[in-house]
């Protein structure tokens, strides 16, 4: 995969994607000499700030990561760091409205600053802006040496319009200027996934493990492309590889008891979430998941005492909301019902998940 040659010219950058574990890494050494250079001091506390969110994105805990980013914009305002990966995570939790709002006063300072336009480029290409994205992308193209995180969003945001060919030519030159770019394989491996080619995306994800053995989301997006493939005792071990290897990482902690459930393994798969929530939780994402499975088995009551507990950890989790939603109306309390879908609406007034938390249970 490395070898191949890029189909897409001119992929020249110097910027980093920073919601990626690798990336909140290059980002903080990225900010932290670029303030350094321009005379503005990190302070050991951004710094701190800076890796706790790297370490709460790499166990896939963005929600939590976010929280964090904006109490630490209320002390430093003017941390690009913080900025342009709190606006990073805002467009992959489905904001990129606010994405934008987070960055114009950093892009009308600093019309160049890579992170910055890189930010505004994925956020761009979540609201389906392609061209304005592709003119971002390209301006990042002219900014210094190749960079792989940033070959990948330009071919994410290639593969959500449809162009395979130019998305493919993306990460391929994206892994031939780092090959030990998980983040690049998984990419690829659900692009081919979703054209129906399930053996290469097999493969893609085969390679990368080998360039960078035991990469806990890549093992986990293994594992549920197997689990689709109804290879359960083989997701399960991908799984049970990727927790030996980071034992926090919450979406396979998540995983792990969805495949134990569908195997038909109910009481193993509540004994996996309830080891989840107590070592890598408490969360809210991983009880509204386990809640949503109770109510499918008709555990109704079990089923609300976990979305109760869920909307009291986080009460802005809309995936919670929603359930909740749902699980009132079917019980015919048509007022709490309404007042859950509107607090769920005013938070993500363009989210599709009353629609299908409705399915899930119906």
């Amino acid at each position: 995969l490395a070898c191949q040659a890029s189909t897409t010219p001119g992929f020249q950058t110097s910027v980093i994607d920073v919601t990626s574990s690798q990336g909140v890494c290059s980002a903080t050494a990225m900010h932290t000499a670029a303030e350094a250079s321009s005379g503005n001091q990190v302070s050991e506390d951004q710094i701190q700030l800076h890796r706790q969110a790297k370490e709460l994105v790499g166990c896939g805990k963005r929600g939590q990561a976010l929280v964090l980013l904006y109490q630490g914009l209320q002390l430093y305002p003017q941390d690009r760091h913080l900025i342009s990966l709190a606006a990073s995570l805002e467009t992959k939790r489905g904001n990129p409205e606010r994405a934008l709002q987070l960055l114009q006063p950093g892009l009308a300072a600093h019309p160049k600053h890579a992170a910055f336009v890189l930010a505004a480029a994925q956020a761009h290409a979540a609201q389906g802006n392609f061209p304005e994205a592709r003119a971002l992308f390209k301006q990042l193209t002219r900014a210094g040496r190749p960079n792989a995180a940033a070959l990948q969003a330009w071919g994410n945001m290639e593969a959500s319009a449809g162009n395979m060919q130019a998305a493919r030519g993306c990460f391929a030159a994206a892994l031939r200027s780092d090959p030990a770019m998980p983040h690049v394989y998984c990419s690829w491996a659900q692009l081919e996934a979703a054209a129906g080619d399930v053996q290469r995306a097999r493969d893609i994800l085969q390679e990368g493990n080998t360039c960078v053995p035991s990469h806990a989301p890549l093992l986990n997006l293994w594992a549920e492309l197997e689990q689709k493939e109804g290879r359960l005792s083989v997701a399960k071990q991908l799984l049970q590889e990727a927790l030996g290897a980071s034992p926090g990482h919450l979406p396979s902690w998540i995983a792990l008891g969805q495949v134990h459930w569908l195997d038909g393994d109910t009481t193993t798969a509540r004994s996996v979430w309830r080891e989840a929530n107590n070592s890598a939780g408490p969360s809210a994402q991983l009880l509204s998941t386990w809640a949503l499975h109770e109510a499918r088995a008709n555990n109704v009551r079990r089923a609300r005492e976990l979305l109760q507990e869920a909307r009291a950890l986080d009460p802005s989790h809309v995936p919670s909301l929603h359930a909740a939603a749902v699980m009132e109306d079917r019980a015919g309390h048509v007022g709490r019902a309404q007042a859950l879908y509107t607090q769920a609406a005013a938070l993500d007034p363009n989210s599709p998940q009353v629609l299908h938390a409705r399915a899930q249970f119906y």
